[in-house]
């Protein structure tokens, strides 16, 4: 799933963008990781940042909390294609070092270490998709 998302780098950001059929349109950090996991391996996240908590940033992490098809990994375990969840941001690592996300309308979908590729204060959830 890594190199699939990493086909993505350089996409553009939209905040509560949506890829659209085709994904060509903008999108934000829900809908990119939706994208990769949705048009190229046939699956459905439960939701997406917007639509958690009812507000314009809910808690994602909770969501994965109850998603039969990932369970909990440690930071320390973290493998390529693994889903990096925090409460306001999600995307999917690479390795376990750096994650790719749709980050802001400056950067696009981009490679960002784990460490810093989240908001700064905000715990780091690691799903594993089995």
């Amino acid at each position: 799933m890594a190199s699939d998302a990493l086909t993505y780098q350089g996409h553009a950001y939209a905040y509560g963008g949506s890829p659209g059929i085709n994904g060509s349109n903008p999108w934000d950090c829900s809908s990119f990781v939706n994208w990769v996991l949705g048009h190229d391996f046939g699956m459905t996240l439960p939701g997406n940042v917007r639509g958690y908590n009812g507000s314009n940033h809910g808690p994602v992490a909770s969501s994965y909390a109850t998603w039969p098809q990932s369970v909990t990994v440690s930071r320390s375990s973290v493998l390529a294609g693994d889903l990096l969840v925090w409460a306001t941001h999600i995307g999917i690592a690479i390795n376990n070092h750096q994650m790719i996300s749709a980050l802001n309308p400056t950067l696009g979908t981009e490679v960002t270490g784990i460490e810093n590729g989240g908001p700064q204060g905000e715990s780091l959830v690691c799903r594993r998709i089995i």
